[in-house]
């Protein structure tokens, strides 16, 4: 879509914006933080809208209703506020960081899908500590690689596979064994309080796709392994690094 660095207009048909590996617009973050609606506006324009109509139906769209605005002025001033507290680097400092753009992008993507506010925590969250895992003691790759996963997770699944961990963590130390993946589905729905176990089956499709939890076992698919709830070492990282991120960047307006 792009070449030699240049931006190229959207085709017909797409939505979005196109980002020139490495091109990050001087004091982008400044002008986010002080006018965050104006400068995202501008910037999908400058990145290569096709028309003013696409430019409604892409990234600007954001701003089209009161939630929106709320949730992107929100994200901007708590970084600030982190800034402040020395949490987060400079300006700079996080402007030239790998990825920088395609995260800021896919952040602001996620807020125009009108994500509910746990998920939309979970993401900032983990945004946050993608920018910041130098001074937290975490991997960057890592942080970026969960962040990704966090994207494409409706609040449904995050919650289904947060209530897993949780429980996964009482259940330490316990028979190791497969168990039934009908009891697995009705012990989360329990806890998490709807007792809808057909839910819960739905969003173990994408858990597992993600691979955030393990596959069933036999041949009937009957089965499942109890073993750390089925979580995958994916599956943990993610919930760690929530866990941990949420204890650090904890903001009060």
């Amino acid at each position: 879509m792009y070449m030699d660095n240049e931006l190229v207009p959207v085709e017909s048909g797409e939505e979005g914006i196109i980002l020139p590996p490495g091109n990050v617009p001087t004091n982008l973050l400044g002008k986010l933080k002080a006018n965050p609606v104006k400068t995202v506006t501008e910037l999908a324009i400058g990145l290569g809208f096709a028309d003013k109509k696409d430019l409604a139906k892409g990234v600007a769209n954001v701003f089209l209703a009161a939630r929106e605005h709320q949730l992107l002025g929100g994200l901007f001033q708590e970084a600030e506020h982190f800034q402040k507290e020395g949490k987060l680097g400079r300006d700079e400092e996080l402007e030239n960081k790998p990825n920088f753009m395609k995260t800021l992008v896919d952040v602001m993507r996620s807020i125009d899908g009108n994500p509910d506010d746990e998920q939309f925590e979970a993401i900032k969250t983990m945004y946050f500590l993608y920018l910041s895992a130098d001074k937290h003691e975490k991997d960057e790759a890592m942080a970026y690689a969960l962040l990704q996963k966090l994207l494409v997770l409706t609040s449904s699944e995050l919650l289904a596979l947060i209530t897993a961990y949780k429980l996964a963590g009482e259940k330490k130390g316990a028979n190791q064994g497969p168990m039934s993946a009908d009891l697995w589905f009705r012990e989360i729905a329990d806890r998490i309080g709807h007792g809808l176990k057909a839910a819960i089956e739905a969003d173990e499709v994408k858990l597992v796709e993600l691979m955030l939890i393990t596959e069933r076992v036999h041949s009937d698919r009957s089965g499942v392994s109890s073993k750390d709830y089925r979580l995958t070492d994916l599956g943990i990282a993610l919930c760690e690094y929530l866990e941990f991120g949420k204890s650090v960047f904890h903001y009060e307006s």
